[in-house]
């Protein structure tokens, strides 16, 4: 019986401590897919248009909940949709700025190329025939239109330019 009894809490704590770890995996995929899901669209959303309103999405969310632990340079260098070269140029743009100016920096929304923007976001309003040059209006501000540089990096889409960070000039707002 004593033998029982000193086996028995090594197999609780054993099923006790695999079930907490299955649990924990199974909970950690979850976040990831949620997180995936609403950061990226699905592979069958994977078009120009869709990469660039997911972008415009995430970017109006981060301004309107933008606090001092989490940067502009911080939230681009984290976005999976970004391409490299727009990470590159916003960074060099923004540290120009803060050279120039340490305590204005650039005066204005670098990826919007405005001090204002439609708080609730923006939606598809049309593409270039060739897929790189997508066009997004505000939801409730349509007048406020902007273009969104694509590009096609790897086989996926990606966003290459908005407002003054790497925008071409066939890109640009008419």
């Amino acid at each position: 019986m004593l033998r029982l009894f000193k086996k028995q809490p090594i197999m609780l704590f054993r099923t006790l401590f695999l079930s907490l770890l299955v649990s924990t995996a199974f909970s950690l995929h979850g976040l990831s897919q949620e997180y995936e899901n609403t950061v990226r669209p699905s592979k069958e959303q994977h078009t120009p248009e869709a990469v660039a309103v997911a972008f415009i999405t995430e970017y109006i969310t981060f301004c309107n909940n933008q606090n001092a632990t989490n940067t502009l340079k911080t939230w681009v260098e984290s976005q999976p949709l970004v391409s490299e070269r727009f990470k590159t140029s916003l960074r060099n743009l923004l540290t120009a700025a803060e050279t120039r100016n340490p305590e204005l920096g650039l005066g204005f929304d670098p990826i919007l190329n405005a001090q204002d923007y439609p708080d609730s976001g923006f939606e598809f309003d049309s593409i270039s025939m060739n897929k790189k040059c997508v066009t997004v209006k505000g939801r409730e501000w349509p007048e406020f239109t902007m273009r969104i540089s694509m590009e096609r990096i790897q086989g996926e889409w990606m966003v290459d330019g908005a407002g003054v960070v790497n925008m071409p000039g066939n890109c640009n707002v008419e």
